[in-house]
């Protein structure tokens, strides 16, 4: 049996050693690399072994027939008669072809120091050993090599060279975001906002925060989305009022305060969708020592029913809201819970600075769009207030402060029931 390490042990000199490490090193998942000649390596061996023992049974069976007419005479007297197929006593049972410890010992039977060796493998078989390489250095999963020879099966068959103009990501990421038309208006952006309560040597912050449009048009105008499957509102009317079927308090859109809203905000049923929104926000900590906390803030369309509301992938995202300590001790610097309550608001209002001026009309994109709605592309004027704002309780005291006090900011915009339990 092939021993893989028996290369590096009974290794004589550099250039076998740092070919045995190099092998070693190519094949790090336990995956033998076999010297090509092996198999003709051990089959002339075994030739020659066989060759070998012939030449020493006719030498021997001469110096038999020598011996034999000399010890005939007192062997007939006896009765003994010589038998040609018999065993000698000096002979042993041929073991087949198994190698001794000597031929396993042997480095020769299983690597050579030839660099010659490798172009031996046909040109499927060095593609693979290659890709097997790759893969092994990036760490990646075992079936990650079966999807990518499909990957690459298909792309042969369409005619792709393997030879694109752009050979990096990041060259290839860009190329594709300037061929789509709004590529980029998915992408978060940094918007500057000024803080109520300086901290020391911080006035402003940016907020991370992205395109409320972008992102509710990218669940409106999914085709395979926007099905009966997945909507509440009525097929043959889609723009009307949404009752349930059983009369029954049960989908978001069944309460008093969606009927309310849709009185106070729809005045023409035959062109205006209401959208109304769940939002949900928790802080959730980034690092190991649970020192650094952001506060993902994400809204999911209540059209949508429950079952489909579950899904990580129908939730889009408002912003991040960063938790900021002063990092004093003095009390001239500290920040008291009233303090950290106006930076807070501070950054909910620049995050929902779109929704915002999409509800007063500054932002216009809304008023006459086309949407998915049950297979069919319909042009309507989406309005979308927020209904509900589920969170833990100091998040929902601090997002409803921030919609019920007209003195800390204008709660025209954010029609909503506040709720500390999950939607």
């Amino acid at each position: 049996m092939f021993n893989p390490g028996v290369a590096y042990r009974v290794s004589n000199g550099p250039s076998e050693k740092k070919r045995a490490v190099s092998i070693s090193q190519l094949f790090q998942k336990k995956r033998l690399c076999l010297n090509p000649h092996i198999a003709d390596i051990e089959r002339k061996h075994q030739q020659q072994q066989e060759q070998e023992r012939d030449e020493d049974m006719l030498k021997e069976h001469d110096e038999e027939d020598d011996e034999e007419d000399e010890s005939h005479h007192s062997n007939s007297v006896f009765g003994v008669q010589h038998d040609d197929n018999s065993i000698l006593l000096n002979e042993s049972v041929d073991d087949g072809p198994n190698m001794s410890t000597d031929d396993a010992a042997n480095p020769k039977l299983y690597c050579s120091n030839e660099e010659e060796d490798y172009d031996t493998f046909t040109v499927s078989q060095k593609s693979v050993v290659k890709l097997l390489y790759l893969l092994d250095q990036m760490e990646a999963p075992d079936y990650a090599f079966q999807s990518i020879m499909k990957w690459a099966s298909e792309c042969y068959q369409e005619g792709f060279d393997f030879n694109p103009q752009s050979k990096t990501r990041k060259a290839n990421i860009s190329w594709m975001y300037h061929s789509i038309h709004n590529a980029t208006s998915m992408m978060p952006t940094s918007r500057q906002i000024t803080l109520p309560q300086p901290l020391p040597g911080m006035n402003t912050m940016g907020v991370i925060c992205y395109d409320f449009v972008a992102q509710l048009l990218s669940l409106l105008q999914d085709k395979s989305l926007m099905t009966e499957k997945n909507l509440l509102l009525d097929p043959k009317d889609p723009l009307a009022m949404f009752k349930p079927a059983d009369g029954k308090l049960g989908e978001a859109l069944s309460g008093s305060m969606y009927r309310e809203t849709y009185k106070a905000l729809v005045t023409d049923p035959t062109r205006q969708l209401l959208v109304p929104l769940a939002t949900y926000i928790d802080g959730t900590t980034i690092d190991t020592l649970s020192h650094f906390v952001v506060e993902p803030y994400t809204f999911v369309p209540l059209i949508f029913n429950y079952k489909r509301r579950c899904r990580a992938d129908i939730w889009r995202p408002f912003g991040y809201v960063e938790q900021l300590n002063s990092k004093v001790t003095s009390t001239e610097h500290k920040l008291t819970g009233a303090h950290k309550v106006r930076n807070y608001h501070a950054q909910l209002s620049g995050m929902l600075k779109g929704l915002r001026n999409v509800q007063t009309g500054q932002d216009p994109r809304l008023r006459d769009v086309e949407i998915f709605l049950f297979g069919e592309v319909k042009r309507v004027e989406v309005i979308c207030p927020i209904l509900f704002i589920s969170a833990d309780t100091p998040a929902a005291v601090v997002s409803a402060r921030h919609a019920d006090r007209p003195r800390l900011h204008p709660p025209d915009y954010l029609h909503f029931e506040a709720t500390a339990l999950p939607i």
